[in-house]
């Protein structure tokens, strides 16, 4: 009988450590859930141009301080600490601010590259993807042409070369946006009443 008081004991005291486990998980998971990592991308571009945006005003600032400084004074020593503390000091400024427009022209001139030299890689990808489709178009329409005995498409030059899904009733031409990336087609015959033309690329009116 004492044995199973402290088996019963042993058991509720384990779930109750199991159900504090499980409760300090819980609240582990919500606030780790709660923390939001902020990561904050720093334009190089837009640093230049405050900085440019601030360096230059402040430098034709500072030269017209140093020069009112020394027109109204007649001493020479201080007509020199003008001329260096003022003059000096703002053409740093403003030059330090033609560098940092010059910078931001630099950056944003690559970033148009870049963005160029990638749109026409894609365009690049687009084309050869629609010659390898052509090539596959063109063998299934000589291999079908070949086996019905009719001459091959490549004799009839006048024909275009019409496509269609697998399971469609519409007729494209094989550089319609609606099948440019569909690798699933099959040649279609100007012929068959059951095709419709398209209404984008219009096969039937080549």
């Amino acid at each position: 009988m004492a044995t199973t008081i402290q088996q019963g004991q042993f058991q509720a005291a384990g779930s109750d450590v199991s159900e504090q486990v499980s409760s300090r998980q819980a609240a582990l998971m919500n606030a780790i859930a709660r923390i939001r990592v902020r990561t904050r991308t720093i334009k190089i571009d837009q640093v230049l141009l405050v900085l440019g945006g601030i360096a230059m005003p402040a430098g034709l600032l500072v030269i017209i301080v140093g020069w009112y400084g020394a027109a109204h004074t007649s001493h020479t020593y201080a007509q020199l600490d003008y001329l260096i503390s003022g003059g000096l000091l703002g053409l740093a400024l403003v030059v330090f601010g033609g560098f940092c427009y010059f910078g931001y022209w630099l950056t944003r001139l690559v970033q148009l590259l870049h963005n160029a030299q990638t749109q026409d890689r894609q365009s690049l990808e687009s084309l050869e993807r629609i010659a390898a489709q052509l090539d596959q178009l063109a063998s299934l329409a000589a291999t079908g042409a070949a086996a019905s005995g009719v001459a091959p498409v490549a004799s009839r030059a006048f024909t275009p070369v019409l496509v269609a899904t697998r399971h469609g009733d519409m007729a494209h031409l094989p550089t319609c946006p609606v099948v440019a990336d569909n690798p699933d087609l099959r040649p279609a015959n100007l012929d068959d009443p059951n095709l419709t033309p398209c209404q984008i690329c219009q096969p039937f009116a080549q």
